[in-house]
Formats: structure tokens, C-alpha cells, sequence
């Protein structure tokens, strides 16, 4: 399955929103879930894929280099997990990032004279 997402990635965005898939690789602790992931990975250069170890809820939002083409890959969704008091905003963008293919956040920030 880890392949098939991997391979999605490079479908183009679709004007309803993205036609890449979504995996979660789950089970019981020390079962292997990482190595089948770590493995799949090795099949692909660094430049397909982006991985997360953790992350702020507004980290998604402002991803180097973007996602285009690429896999984002969670290596723990903790954050992500609502029913244990997880954070929403991570969910909602993780999930607006799925179904939609990208993201915007509107700030405030500053010009060059502080203003």
C-alpha cells in the first residue's frame, strides 16, 4: 500500500482537488510498521518524499520546497489523534491537505520598516 501512495503522488492536482492517496500504517507496538515504511522508502529518492517526525499544528502550512509530487509521511500521528486530546488544527490541515492538494494560512507580519 506504502507503494501505491508513493506513486500517487505524481498524479496531477485535479481542479476538485488532489487525486493522491492517503495511508495510515497502523497496529500494535513493535510489530514493524516503520521498518515496512523505512523499506518502501529506500525505493525512492529523498527528493519524493517529506518526513515528519513532529510538528506544530502551523508547521504544515509552511513546508520548504512545498509538497508538489512529493509524500508527506508522519511518523507518529499522535499529534493527530482528536480522541486522545490531540491538536484539531494539525488534523484539520493534514486532512485539508488530502482532500484539497494544498493549503493557505493567512497571517500578519511585517514589512521591511517594522510597520
Amino acid at each position: 500500500m506504502v507503494l501505491a501512495v508513493m506513486e500517487s503522488s505524481l498524479l496531477p492536482k485535479r481542479s476538485n482537488g488532489s487525486e493522491a492517496l492517503g495511508c495510515k500504517v497502523t497496529g500494535p507496538f513493535g510489530t514493524g510498521k516503520s521498518y515496512g515504511v523505512s523499506a518502501c522508502l529506500e525505493l525512492f529518492p529523498k527528493s519524493r518524499f517529506h518526513l515528519i517526525t513532529g510538528a506544530s499544528s502551523k508547521s504544515f502550512y509552511n513546508i520548504e520546497g512545498g509538497l508538489k509530487h512529493k509524500v508527506m509521511i508522519l511518523q507518529e500521528v499522535g499529534p493527530l489523534d482528536t480522541d486522545a486530546g490531540g491538536d484539531n488544527e494539525a488534523a484539520y490541515a493534514v486532512r485539508s491537505l488530502l482532500s484539497e492538494g494544498s493549503l493557505s494560512y493567512q497571517y500578519t507580519s511585517f514589512d521591511d520598516q517594522g510597520k
